[in-house]
């Protein structure tokens, strides 16, 4: 395995500067337009080196941009490679193993400055958040994907604002310009459909799918939001009443603040911190949360979606969510008018003197259920030993069960199984792969919740507590699931080598879930004519019918060594293209069921 150093101050540098000189190139001749936005108090300068460029982003922009007058706090310069000419810088080493799932660069302790690979804008931009300053390559304008347009250079705004004590988060902002809800919740909870309601009915919307809060400025103070996007995005079915353009892909954009007569409301007070959930009937109603819960999910959902400096940007959130007068759930009833009402009823009344907060749901007495944890085993004797012991380390409060099944080993798995203190039983079968161990487990586990893990990775410390709180977060989801890094054997040190890879971006990682046991007796287990690929297999069967949270925190520690079943690369192609020809027909039928 080629492995490469992270990158280190100088070449970030150095790379800073040739995308500047890029830059620079691009916006020679009358191709550089400036426009200066203010966000939060925060004057962010655009210099964009396409005429093209201007015409694509400025409609997404348009409330919060103000006269340009040559001064800006943050700097912020794109070039569009296609228009100019110019091609992108490149590294002078492949960039392929260290490049993170979300697009960020692996990079020393040291480096202020960050390097990502945008999926969404096809090219780099490298961002120095203490400078003030950032430069974005563009590979093509024309090939964004409508949801870049819409909510242009979210990452890049993110890192330059996060100094000033501003954090772009997922979410809506919803009320009256003397004082707005924070409507926070994964994709499909229901933020735009409010939103666009809301503003049909005329409240106040600063946003939809990304707004920024700005934490309090003085003790007592309350943290307010603003407004960074003028768009809302729509599935066509929910975007009754309002005229959009048409998407390239699934959704429409809607521009619906173009036609607010008045003062334009860019920025209000949050007086509540909510996060949205999709209830069964008719009625909408709110019940009170814990600041630490509606945080998670903003942070969590915000995380998914926007790299840079997580500790950052998870105490920012927390400091606005409890800072906010009221912590609220917006249980989501499908009567729209009915959702409406009941955010209008809130905002009538007066600011309520809120008892004090519940507990966190994962603190109350019981709730975290009974946990089984299942471990596949062929031919894995050196790593069992540090497999249970990992699991017994994650201090689990509730009970813990922990089922080994032997998949027909002919190592002396009982021998490494002898001295290790750690209560476990122990299953055999004849050599029937992965999924069938699996499946064997699932049988005989106790546990409520289960969780899987393979017997060469590892879990992150606390990972399986905090699956299990947002599990608890999300009752109406069966799976919770979270990120895996690599790590390699070294064969100089014998130790293991951390390297974040986009090939860590497994959407559905068995090991990194923690599972409600009876989605088990809905979508059925793992197939078993399936050697690869059936987790991809097994997550296809579950979208059909349940609902899975990915969460952006890393889970698991999938080790890389000589004894792992996907170095022999052609079965594993040979089985994934099995478990993908499975997958196609599964959804072939529910189409013609639907």
């Amino acid at each position: 395995m080629d492995l490469h150093p992270p990158l280190s101050r100088d070449e970030i540098a150095s790379f800073a500067d040739e995308m500047e000189t890029a830059f620079q190139q691009a916006a020679s001749g009358d191709r550089l337009h400036r426009l200066v936005c203010e966000i939060g108090g925060v004057r962010l300068g655009l210099e964009l080196a396409s005429h093209t460029l201007v015409e694509a982003i400025r409609p997404a922009l348009a409330d919060i941009e103000i006269a340009w007058d040559g001064n800006a706090d943050v700097r912020l310069c794109v070039f569009d490679s296609k228009e100019s000419g110019i091609p992108i810088p490149e590294f002078r080493r492949p960039m392929r193993s260290l490049i993170g799932w979300r697009g960020e660069c692996a990079s020393t302790g040291d480096c202020e400055a960050a390097v990502i690979f945008d999926h969404g804008h096809s090219g780099p931009f490298v961002v120095d958040p203490g400078a003030g300053r950032g430069v974005v390559a563009l590979d093509d304008l024309r090939k964004l994907p409508y949801w870049a347009l819409a909510a242009p250079f979210r990452a890049a705004i993110a890192m330059l604002l996060q100094p000033h004590g501003i954090q772009l988060v997922h979410g809506a902002a919803i009320g009256r310009p003397d004082g707005v809800i924070f409507l926070t919740g994964y994709g499909g909870t229901g933020k735009s459909t409010t939103s666009l309601s809301c503003h049909l009915r005329g409240l106040t919307v600063l946003g939809d799918d990304y707004v920024a809060l700005k934490v309090p400025q003085a003790p007592g103070a309350l943290p307010t939001v603003h407004r960074v996007f003028s768009t809302l995005k729509l599935h066509p079915h929910e975007a009754r009443g309002a005229e959009g353009k048409p998407a390239d892909q699934e959704k429409i954009v809607l521009f619906p603040f173009a036609d607010e007569t008045g003062p334009r409301c860019r920025e209000a007070p949050c007086i509540g911190f909510w996060n949205a959930r999709l209830a069964t009937g008719e009625a909408s109603w709110i019940e009170p949360r814990h600041p630490d819960e509606v945080a998670r999910i903003a942070t969590a959902s915000t995380g998914l979606q926007i790299p840079g400096n997580d500790a950052a940007m998870a105490s920012l959130i927390s400091r606005c969510a409890e800072a906010a007068p009221t912590i609220q759930q917006l249980n989501l009833g499908s009567h729209r008018e009915g959702v409406v009402d009941t955010i209008e009823a809130f905002l009538d009344g007066p600011l309520p003197n809120p008892p004090s907060a519940p507990i966190p749901v994962w603190q109350q007495p019981d709730a975290l259920r009974p946990v089984t944890v299942i471990i596949p085993v062929y031919n894995g004797a050196r790593f069992v030993a540090e497999a249970l012991q990992n699991i017994q380390s994650q201090e689990y409060p509730a009970d813990l069960e922990i089922i080994i099944v032997d998949d027909g080993s002919t190592d002396d798995l009982d021998a490494a199984l002898r001295d290790v203190d750690v209560p476990h039983r122990l299953l055999r079968q004849s050599n029937r792969g992965p999924a069938a161990a699996r499946n064997a487990g699932i049988g005989a586990a106790t546990g409520e919740w289960i969780a899987f893990q393979d017997v060469d990775d590892l879990w992150n410390p606390g990972a399986l507590k905090l699956l299990g709180q947002d599990l608890l977060l999300h009752p109406e989801a069966s799976v919770v699931h979270g990120k895996i890094v690599r790590v390699y054997e070294s064969r100089e040190s014998g130790g293991w080598i951390s390297r974040p890879s986009s090939r860590d971006n497994f959407l559905f990682s068995i090991g990194s879930g923690l599972y409600r046991r009876d989605v088990f007796g809905d979508v059925g287990g793992f197939d078993e004519e399936l050697t690869y690929g059936e987790d991809t297999e097994w997550y296809a069967r579950l979208q059909t019918s349940r609902l899975s949270i990915t969460i952006p925190d890393i889970i698991t520690k999938c080790r890389v060594h000589e004894s792992n079943m996907t170095n022999d690369v052609m079965a594993m192609e040979a089985g994934s293209r099995k478990a993908y020809q499975k997958i196609l027909a599964l959804r072939l039928r529910h189409k013609r069921r639907g």
